[in-house]
Parts: structure tokens; C-alpha cells; sequence
């Protein structure tokens, strides 16, 4: 039953959505991936009471993966928000949670005795993806696309995650098209590829190459050389977009990697906490990303290059051992007697670790990778363990697996709600969602904000206090507080523009909300320096209160019978209006500033 539920998750998660959930694409997939792996889990602990013995395989990679998520719990108790590092941010849930799942499918594929099930589901689930991408690319949507028909996401609600995914399936029916030379497995191989040329995703072209190079090199085939100058055709047909592509400069993603770099230098053991990377890359932001936002409020939730990321998030003890979880799987897949499947298997995660250097992990896609872990691990000889207590354990895990759903169905049933709050601007629906998941700091922000909008302070205000008891690391919920005391406390709303300013110095409109209210004081000195520092990180959409405010002080010098007081404003006033800058001392010393902290 639990090979069932595995065949199952394998052919839903990456199919599966819902319309009346906001996360129409990951909600479903998330819940969906959970409630079959846990229930499976339980499954496969009562099948073996039923045996009357407990067979399991347990080696080095067992081992290896057991510490790996010790690891991840010694990471997250550290973690500068553990509570987002158990749960996760919003859509991404990369927690530890998340990771608990991947384990719990890793183990379940690792023993199943007839795998080959297991491969067709993951063929029949390619196959879907890859055939309802295509149909997009030529205007045919099940469900409306953010990407259009420019650049198919299939059921993934990305480009990047569809071809992710693609890449590892591809290499399984290749290789089985010229094992077999059966026409269903060819078909399947060129529906694959492209796929995922219509993405137009440049690190999942670099590991298809890469896949088909790894293949040729150890099954010397002829065919896989011809399969890759049909590949080189197909693209140089089709791809031109692609080829337009890649040379093109990626400043964002540059920058996303510098700034990842610099947080892991400072956190380097266990890293920040899994998803824990935005709050420490806030105050690490490269040149390049200050200048490509332009003062705009900085989310990097992901490095964009998963051995950055879990360097940055995790530390260096983890990424350690995540190589010698890949490595040894790669020894048994090299050493493995039957290499029929390994060896397509380990193709599949040669692509996917390539295409992860230019991408994030993802749960729609990661999933798959720790099934093809399993199936692995799962070509070594089992043993058989004495387990005293082991109706003990399933009467845990029944509990554990109630418990589960409950939490399971309230995620689900929150999102939808949350969705119904945003498209009706109803507030009941927005109070429901909090109820029904009262860790998900997105919805508590979202409502305090349209609280706020709505004139209802006292309301905001009380759903932000909810939201700081789950995190106090997140510069919009700083930022809302700070908006609602702008009249009615302004001293403290300056405390708190301060506190955002503290936790994403580069964000420019905090530093523009404070001068306003010193403008409004008539503090002008204090006015005119955090206009500065709003107008050095956005010259386009600070100026003209700048301006206004050397007008405001020329006037005051003015009644004040001021000259040297007016000459030197006119001076500053003059620099702003023709030239768009300010003087070069200046911008030296808010420059400084950024280093050591304004």
C-alpha cells in the first residue's frame, strides 16, 4: 500500500493545483506531498508488523541522511527566526519540515522491493507536464499563466521549476527509448526536450548538455551522440530567444550570489537558519542589486544557486555533508551490478545539480530528486532489525499522523481563505486565514496593511502584535507599525522607521517617511539628511522632496534675513536641479555610512 501512496505523490505533486487557493500552484502541491509521505510512512511501519519482521535498509547513506537532519534541527535552533525556519517563508516552505517529508519519501522509496513501478510513475508524471507545456507555448491554458505562452511553466507556476523538473526525467526515458527501441519512450524524449526549450530557462539547457555528456561518456553509445546533434539542431531551430539570452548580464542574480557569499562568511558554521537568508542578506546587499532596485524594498528569499543557499542558510557543517550524501550515491550508482537504471538516475541528478546552480530548491521539483536518492540507496541489501516496542511506535505515528492532517488541512483551508480576502477585500476572510494557520506571517501582514489603508489603526495595530510574536525580524511588519503612529505618536513611529531602516538599510522609503515627518517639525536639519539618504538610493523618485524641502528652508533663511544660511542652500538646491546629485563629500559619506551603519 505504501508503494501506492508513493506512485501516488510521484504522478500528483507535480500535476496538482487548485484555483481558489493563492498559491494556486504550491498550496496544493505542498499539502498534497505531506499527507501522502506521512500517511505512507505509517503505511509501510503497519506492513511490516504484518511481515512479522522489520526489514529495512540502513547503510553509510542512511546514516549520512539521519545526520544530515540533525544537522538541519541544530541549524534551525540557532536560526535568527526559527520559526520561519521550521515552517518556512510563504510559497517556498523550505523549512525543516519540508525536509522531514523529503526524508520520510526517501526512506519509504528506499524500500520498495519492485522499483520499476516507481520509474513509470515518474515517466507518466513527466510525460503530463512536459505535453501541457507545449500546449502553452501554443496558447492552450488549463489555467491562466503569468508567463503566457512566451515561456510555459506547465503546472509548476514557473519556467524554471517545469524545466527542473523535466531534467530529471529526461534521461530515464532516453535511456530507455534506446534500450527498448520502443517509439512510446522516443516520443516521450522529444515531448521532454522541447519543453524545455519553450522555457527558455538558460541553466537547464547547460544541464541537458550536461546530462547527455555524463550519459555518452558511460554508455558510449552512438545513439546518444546522435540524440545530442538532434538536440543541437532542435535548439538552434527553436532557440534563438535562448541564444539571445545567454550572453545577457544577469546583474540581480550576480548580485544575489555576492550578497549570499558575504552572509555565509559571516554566518559560516550553521549558517542562518533554513530560510532565514532575507533577513541577513538585507543588511549585505551588493553594489550591483543597490543600483539595479534602486531603493526598492529587497526580498532575496533564495540565492538563486542551491550550494550558495545552503551555505548561506545552513552553514558549511550541512553543505558538507550534502556532498557526501551525493557522493556516496554516486558510489553505489557507479558500483552497482544492475546499472539499468542507475545510471540513468544519476544523469537526472547530474542535470539537476547543474541547473540548481542557476536556480532555487523547490519542493515541486526536490521531491523528485529525493525519490531518485532513494531508488539508489534502495539497490542495497536490506536487514532485518529487532523492534521490541514497534506497536508502540505505529500507536505514535497514528497519533502523529492525525495530528498532521489537522495541520494539513487548516495550511490548505487558510490559503484559500486568504485568497478569498484578497480578491473580496473582505476582512472576515482575512481573520479566518489567521486562525486557521496563525504562523503564516504573510497573511497577518497582508490584513495589517489593509487594515491600515482602511483607517482602522487600532485594528492593524492589534494584528501586528500577533505577527511579532511569531517573528520580530521582518522589516514590513517595522514598517506598517511605523505608518500608523505617523499622527498619533510620531516620536515612536520614528523609533520604528528606525528599527526597518536596521533590518534593510537599503530600502529607501523609510529613510524618506522619517524626513517627512522632521519636515513636518520643522527639524530641517534632520529632515534634509534622510532625504539624502532616500534620494543616494533613488535619484528618480526622492527628488522632488528634496527639492521642496531646500525651498521650505530657503524660505526659512529668507525670514530669518539668513544670507550665508541662503546662499549655501541655493547652492545644494541649484546641484539637485540641474545635475540630479549630490556633492561628491557627500555621497562619499553616505557611502561610509552604509558600511558602518547611518
Amino acid at each position: 500500500m505504501s508503494r501506492w501512496l508513493l506512485i501516488g505523490l510521484i504522478i500528483g505533486v507535480p500535476i496538482i493545483f487548485d484555483p481558489e487557493a493563492q498559491g494556486l500552484y504550491d498550496i496544493p502541491k505542498l499539502c498534497f506531498m505531506f499527507g501522502l509521505s506521512i500517511l505512507g510512512g505509517l503505511l509501510f511501519l503497519i506492513e511490516q508488523v504484518k511481515n512479522k519482521k522489520f526489514q529495512f535498509r540502513w547503510g553509510i547513506l542512511e546514516i549520512l541522511i539521519i545526520l544530515y537532519l540533525l544537522a538541519n534541527i541544530i541549524s534551525t535552533f540557532l536560526s535568527i527566526s526559527p520559526t520561519l525556519s521550521i515552517f518556512g517563508l510563504y510559497r517556498r516552505y523550505d523549512g525543516i519540515n519540508t525536509l522531514a517529508c523529503y526524508i520520510l519519501i526517501f526512506f519509504i522509496t528506499a524500500n520498495i522491493d519492485k522499483p520499476k513501478s516507481i520509474i513509470y510513475a515518474i515517466l507518466i508524471a513527466g510525460f503530463i507536464s512536459a505535453f501541457y507545456g507545449i500546449l502553452q507555448r501554443f496558447g492552450v491554458f488549463i489555467i491562466p499563466s503569468g508567463f503566457g505562452s512566451e515561456r510555459p511553466c506547465g503546472f509548476f507556476g514557473n519556467p524554471n521549476f517545469l524545466s527542473g523538473y523535466l531534467l530529471l526525467v529526461f534521461p530515464i526515458s532516453l535511456c530507455l527509448w534506446l534500450k527498448e527501441k520502443r517509439y512510446i519512450y522516443g516520443i516521450l524524449s522529444i515531448t521532454i526536450v522541447l519543453c524545455i526549450l519553450f522555457t527558455k530557462t538558460r541553466g537547464a539547457f547547460i544541464g541537458l548538455i550536461g546530462e547527455l555528456i555524463f550519459l555518452s561518456i558511460l554508455f558510449r553509445r552512438r545513439e546518444i551522440f546522435y540524440f545530442l546533434g538532434i538536440f543541437l539542431l532542435i535548439f538552434l531551430s527553436f532557440g534563438i530567444p535562448v541564444i539571445k539570452r545567454l550572453p545577457s548580464p544577469d546583474i540581480a542574480r550576480i548580485g544575489l550570489w555576492k550578497g549570499a557569499f558575504s552572509v555565509f562568511l559571516k554566518h559560516p558554521v550553521f549558517g542562518t537558519g533554513p530560510e532565514c537568508l532575507n533577513q541577513a542578506f538585507a543588511k549585505n546587499v551588493p553594489d550591483e542589486f543597490v543600483e539595479e532596485y534602486k531603493g526598492a524594498f529587497v526580498f532575496a528569499d533564495k540565492a538563486h544557486n542551491e550550494f550558495l543557499d545552503i551555505l548561506a542558510t545552513r552553514g558549511m557543517v550541512i553543505f558538507i555533508l550534502w556532498i557526501f550524501i551525493l557522493a556516496y550515491v554516486f558510489k553505489i550508482g557507479f558500483f552497482c551490478k544492475d546499472k539499468v537504471w542507475t545510471i540513468p538516475i544519476l544523469s537526472s541528478m547530474v542535470g539537476y545539480l547543474i541547473q540548481a546552480q542557476f536556480n532555487l530548491s523547490y519542493f515541486s521539483m526536490t521531491h523528485l530528486l529525493w525519490v531518485m536518492i532513494g531508488l539508489i540507496g534502495g539497490t542495497m541489501p536490506k536487514k532485518t532489525i529487532k523492534m521490541k516496542y514497534i506497536k508502540i511506535l505505529i500507536f505514535l505515528s497514528s497519533l502523529l499522523t492525525l495530528i498532521s492532517f489537522w495541520h494539513i488541512i487548516c495550511f490548505f483551508l487558510g490559503d484559500r481563505m486568504f485568497h478569498k480576502a484578497i480578491i473580496s477585500s473582505n476582512p472576515t476572510f482575512y481573520e479566518h486565514a489567521i486562525k486557521l494557520n496563525k504562523w503564516e506571517i504573510e497573511y497577518k501582514k497582508q490584513f495589517a496593511e489593509f487594515l491600515l489603508n482602511s483607517g482602522k489603526l487600532d485594528e492593524a495595530e492589534k494584528v501586528l502584535e500577533k505577527a511579532f510574536l511569531v517573528t520580530d525580524k521582518e522589516p514590513k511588519l517595522w514598517f506598517l507599525l511605523a505608518r500608523l503612529n505617523e499622527e498619533k505618536n510620531p516620536s515612536k513611529a520614528i523609533s520604528f522607521y528606525e528599527k526597518t531602516i536596521s533590518l534593510s538599510p537599503h530600502w529607501a522609503e523609510p529613510y524618506n517617511n522619517i524626513a517627512i515627518i522632521f519636515a513636518k517639525k520643522n527639524d530641517y536639519k534632520n529632515a534634509e539628511y534622510f532625504f539624502k539618504k532616500a534620494f543616494y538610493l533613488n535619484k528618480n523618485s526622492y527628488k522632488e522632496n528634496l527639492v521642496l524641502l531646500y525651498k521650505q528652508m530657503l524660505y526659512s533663511a529668507y525670514k530669518e534675513r539668513n544670507q550665508e544660511e541662503l546662499d549655501v542652500i541655493s547652492k545644494k538646491l541649484s546641484l539637485i536641479e540641474q545635475e540630479d546629485s549630490l556633492n561628491t563629500e557627500e555621497e562619499c559619506k553616505i557611502k561610509l555610512e552604509e558600511v558602518n551603519g547611518y
